[in-house]
């Protein structure tokens, strides 16, 4: 499994290659991942810098599939999750969170009328407001606001959006800097109208 991480870690392609090393080393990752309690988001795309891929989705989609391997425990995870969204829904309006732009997101929640799609899209956004990202690079550290765009962007129109998501290409293309999955949701954030789970090419 060693062997399979350190190919990993230096090889992209070919896909049908990347996924068969993937699924070898799920045990090792998933497990270091779990246990190690001083991991973070950043050491684990260090180790682990496929996920970062355009298709690292899809590799998410093998982790997922060997956590919960059943049907049954499938179901349990999306009953978990709408227990987490109510919870940290109501942890979050009465901590003591100081980012403008995450209390304005679960304001918008706050009348009760919105769908699933949306306040799935809140949450993943606000989170950034309790946990401070954490630096990229040795000159990098993210502002909360910088990371909440980097994974959740909010576009008035379809033109902005798709305005912003060529200009966030050709930006991260000159600095050769890889263009992680992202969700883009276009409208008010009182009602949207449309979401879009974007990468390098879809």
């Amino acid at each position: 499994m060693e062997s399979s991480k350190v190919w990993l870690r230096n090889n992209y392609a070919p896909g049908d290659q990347v996924l068969s090393q993937w699924k070898q080393s799920v045990q090792l990752r998933l497990r270091s991942i779990q246990l190690d309690k001083d991991k973070n988001k950043s050491t684990v795309l260090s180790e682990w810098p496929r996920y970062q891929d355009e298709d690292g989705y899809l590799l998410v989609d093998v982790d997922f599939e060997f956590l919960f391997q059943t049907t049954d425990e499938q179901g349990k995870l999306f009953v978990e999750w709408e227990w987490f969204c109510e919870n940290f829904i109501e942890y979050f309006s009465s901590a003591d969170v100081r980012d403008d732009y995450s209390r304005q997101l679960i304001g918008a929640l706050e009348d009760g009328d919105y769908t699933t799609d949306t306040r799935d899209f809140v949450v993943c956004a606000a989170f950034h407001g309790l946990l401070k990202p954490v630096r990229t690079s040795a000159k990098k550290l993210p502002t909360i606001l910088q990371a909440q765009i980097d994974t959740c962007a909010i576009c008035e129109t379809e033109e902005e959006f798709a305005g912003s998501l060529n200009s966030q290409r050709q930006e991260l293309e000159s600095n050769g800097t890889q263009f992680s999955p992202r969700i883009y949701a276009v409208g008010p954030i009182e009602n949207f109208e449309s979401f879009y789970v974007v990468t390098n090419k879809l």
